[in-house]
């Protein structure tokens, strides 16, 4: 064992060739933990990983806030108004612009029941773009036809797509705002089920995502099936007819490998589907329900989080290939790869997070706890900050950058912290005791060395 010259971490090397490092007294990494309002937490890193946007953008209380936060420390820099958010009705998600001068939230009806849901009147909810952090609206509210879900911004920055409950899609001008487009899809018209209609709050009800390059838009979670909108030619970029009957609550899009992954919650099982003709390449049985999915940063792997306390590795590209698992004791809840490929981090129902290294499928470190209610995990595309987020009230943010194995180690401190904690010492190639005088003058020059 090794402590690092501040006695902040110890490094243990074991006879299997793994070596692990530990966050002296916690034993995980520093970090901060970040309340937000009552209705569920949810954290969105921009700014180029500088800031992190946290708040309650879920189902809960019509006095809700977003905040932006430095990263590194959770400092509050700006928050949305409760008063014009009050007045809106319930916040069912945000988004802030690239360069932090726009937030657009999304509001149900103030008062909301089943027949608010959809309304051609234009009574079911609405979008208000605001000017951040000043927190004036930019432009009048715009009111909609059917309760919105989610909101993404188009990577140009100028419009975002939201997301409504039928599985239309309005696109709306940032620039002069006002809806410019509608996606009508075969949804449309087909009765709204209960709970979908009842519960916004579910953390996949409903999601959106652009492609990178910004031509195409992918729609899943509500109802049944998904979409894939060429949406400056108003129509699909490929049929998914043969997904008409699954329950979809996670998809991922890899642009490097041009793949689509897709789950079903009914049958508990992920398809691999050519993203250019839209065909199946592959099916992936699991056991239990299925929590999460993801490309690794290459795009020639998939991870997925299951139930049964399997995050499963599959070749993306080799249909034939059998993959491996990584084995917990607990359900799974969420697993992702970190933006550089060098770690997994999952989470499991007990409310702990596991990092593994992604080159020897071991613990990077102990697991963690984290607060309740987390559902989960969010990496910072630099890879320097793991997230939590979920239904509680609590955000956990871990600061993994101090893991990297490249401080250098006090080799007189080290000794001494070995000699305070076993009271040995070794003497002439050998391992004596300490005596009372010699380990209390040992810890009299740490805490000279501590304190300076």
């Amino acid at each position: 064992m090794l402590f690092a010259h501040n006695g902040s971490q110890l490094v243990t090397l074991q006879c299997d060739g793994v070596v692990r490092v530990w966050q002296i007294p916690s034993f995980e990494p520093p970090g901060y933990i970040t309340r937000t309002t009552r209705g569920g937490s949810t954290a969105k890193v921009v700014g180029e990983d500088r800031w992190l946007i946290a708040g309650s953008t879920h189902w809960g209380s019509n006095v809700v806030n977003a905040s932006l936060r430095r990263l590194k420390d959770g400092l509050v820099v700006a928050e949305t108004p409760l008063i014009g958010l009050r007045e809106r009705g319930h916040l069912l998600d945000a988004q802030i612009t690239m360069d932090q001068l726009k937030l657009i939230s999304l509001h149900a009806n103030p008062v909301r029941s089943g027949k608010t849901m959809i309304a051609p009147d234009g009574t079911a909810g609405s979008i208000q773009v605001w000017e951040f952090p000043a927190g004036r609206p930019f432009g009048p509210s715009i009111s909609l036809p059917a309760e919105p879900r989610s909101v993404v911004l188009h990577p140009n920055g100028t419009f975002a797509a939201v997301l409504l409950v039928n599985m239309d899609i309005v696109l709306v001008d940032l620039v002069k705002p006002g809806i410019q487009s509608t996606l009508i899809s075969k949804q449309s018209s087909l009765p709204i089920d209960a709970d979908t209609g009842v519960k916004p709050s579910y953390l996949h009800n409903g999601q959106l995502q652009f492609s990178e390059d910004g031509d195409f838009l992918y729609a899943w979670g509500i109802g049944k099936g998904f979409i894939v909108w060429d949406w400056q030619q108003a129509k699909e970029k490929y049929s998914t007819e043969f997904a008409k009957d699954w329950r979809v609550h996670h998809l991922a899009v890899s642009t490097t490998s041009k793949r689509l992954i897709v789950s079903d919650d009914q049958t508990h099982r992920v398809a691999i589907i050519d993203d250019v003709e839209g065909q199946i390449i592959r099916e992936l049985e699991h056991t239990a329900k299925i929590r999460s999915v993801e490309f690794s940063p290459s795009g020639k792997e998939i991870l997925t989080a299951c139930e049964d306390g399997r995050a499963r590795i599959i070749d993306a590209l080799n249909v034939d290939s059998k993959g491996y698992d990584l084995v917990h004791n607990k359900q799974l809840l969420d697993a992702h790869f970190s933006p550089d490929g060098l770690t997994i981090a999952t989470l499991t129902s007990e409310l702990r997070v596991y990092l593994w290294r992604v080159r020897d499928r071991q613990w990077a470190i102990k697991p963690m706890a984290v607060p309740k209610g987390t559902q989960e995990l969010l990496f910072s595309p630099d890879s320097q900050y793991l997230i939590t987020m979920g239904l509680g009230h609590d955000l956990k943010v871990l600061d993994l950058s101090s893991f990297d194995g490249k401080r250098d180690l006090d080799l007189s401190y080290v000794t001494r912290m070995g000699e305070l904690l076993s009271a040995k010492s070794i003497e002439n190639g050998g391992i004596v005791n300490l005596t009372t005088a010699e380990w209390l003058d040992r810890w009299q020059m740490h805490k000279k060395v501590v304190e300076k």
